[in-house]
């Protein structure tokens, strides 16, 4: 499966209408009991007789106004005993209890609406917990991986640093003054060139690692935003079949991505990237650093489903499952995304507790590195004095 940021917005906004309609149940249940409580235990006109309001019968089935027909609750607590005196009411005049009930469905209405109202804005409100790792675009990062490794790690590695020129052995038969000063111009050239070889494969494997572990998380939170839709589904099921607040949590698990394990996957693809020794300021020659990097570029794992865990929804309202989800976004997913991203730049340590000189894989790392590179090589190529164009000098 693609990670689609529409297709999120789309399950959050779902979420929001069906946790709107699991609080207006809720509400209007609640205001229906406190109703039928009420008149349990006060008379509302004296007398010795007494009357059974059905608000199914003014003027028909009374259900909660939920939108999606599907979904409509009759509610069990639909009716309810009055006191009064029979002498008092005209048994030729209108129904003396029909103000009463309508008064009464308008206001259960108004409790059902408020349903809705509680949960406006709640689906924006869980996609942008997410737009830390929702707004990367993946496939544009990897395709800039597989241009990096193609256009510029495979051009200094092999490219710049086979001397196609041939300008090692011409500087054997190199006599006069610049000689010098460019063979160590040269000297510095090839070691620098190759140092950006090692580079440009540091950045581009960081690349590749934080685009499998951007990738993940993306997908990993669209399956729990899909499963926590489901679950306010099931709970509203439960609500039409039992027909008041069902008591059991929902059956289907939450789907929950591992995202520590993600990034532990991630982080294995650094390990296809040679370690630089500060100390020595060389890399070694013979070392390819674009057959270590042949593989980076196709396995950064796009759309691969993530491992994952199953995990029982332990909530049950409106509210529970809310704070069910703000949770498991926070904790779960950007806390996790956070700090693998940060562990990525800052790098944990020495590859080698014995070379403390060398430098892991960090984009902190490269870019004190390249900080350094330039520090040490301020360089540029040697002019030719005049006295050197002389008769008999060869350069």
């Amino acid at each position: 499966m693609s990670f689609d940021k529409a297709h999120l917005r789309s399950v959050f906004a779902d979420v929001e209408t069906y946790l709107g309609h699991l609080k207006g149940n809720e509400l209007a249940a609640d205001y229906l009991w406190q109703t039928v409580n009420y008149f349990g235990n006060h008379d509302q006109s004296p007398g010795p007789d007494t009357f059974t309001v059905d608000l199914d019968h003014y003027p028909s089935r009374y259900e909660f106004p939920c939108p999606d027909g599907q979904y409509a609750v009759h509610p069990r607590l639909s009716s309810f005993t009055v006191a009064y005196d029979r002498h008092s009411i005209d048994p030729n005049g209108p129904d003396p209890f029909a103000a009463l009930a309508k008064d009464i469905r308008d206001q259960t209405d108004q409790a059902w609406r408020n349903g809705a109202s509680w949960a406006s804005g709640l689906g924006d409100y869980l996609y942008s917990l997410c737009a830390q790792f929702t707004e990367p675009d993946v496939p544009a990062l990897a395709e800039t991986i597989r241009a990096m490794q193609r256009d510029v790690v495979a051009g200094l590695d092999v490219g710049a640093r086979d001397d196609w020129a041939n300008i090692g052995a011409l500087l054997s038969g190199w006599e006069g003054h610049a000689q010098y000063a460019f063979s160590t111009f040269y000297d510095n050239y090839n070691d620098t060139v190759a140092q950006l070889a090692v580079f440009s494969a540091y950045v581009t494997a960081g690349f590749a690692a934080a685009t499998k572990i951007i990738n993940g998380t993306q997908l990993g939170v669209t399956k729990y935003a899909e499963s926590l839709r489901a679950a306010a589904e099931e709970q509203l099921g439960a609500w039409v079949r039992a027909e008041e607040q069902p008591a059991d949590t929902p059956q289907d698990p939450a789907w929950i991505a591992k995202v520590e394990e993600i990034a532990k996957d991630a982080y294995g693809l650094l390990d296809h990237i040679p370690v630089v020794s500060v100390a020595k300021g060389q890399v070694d020659k013979a070392i390819s650093i674009g057959n270590s990097l042949k593989d980076i570029a196709e396995d950064i794992g796009i759309d691969v489903e993530p491992p994952h865990e199953e995990r029982p929804f332990k909530a049950r309202t409106a509210d529970e499952l809310y704070t069910d989800a703000t949770s498991t976004l926070e904790d779960d997913y950007y806390r996790p995304f956070d700090t693998a991203m940060n562990r990525l730049q800052a790098g944990d340590g020495p590859t080698d507790p014995n070379a403390a000189d060398q430098v892991p894989l960090s984009g902190q790392a490269v870019q004190q590195l390249l900080q350094s590179l330039k520090d040490r090589y301020d360089w540029g190529l040697p002019s030719v004095p005049d006295e050197s164009m002389a008769p008999g000098n060869h350069y």
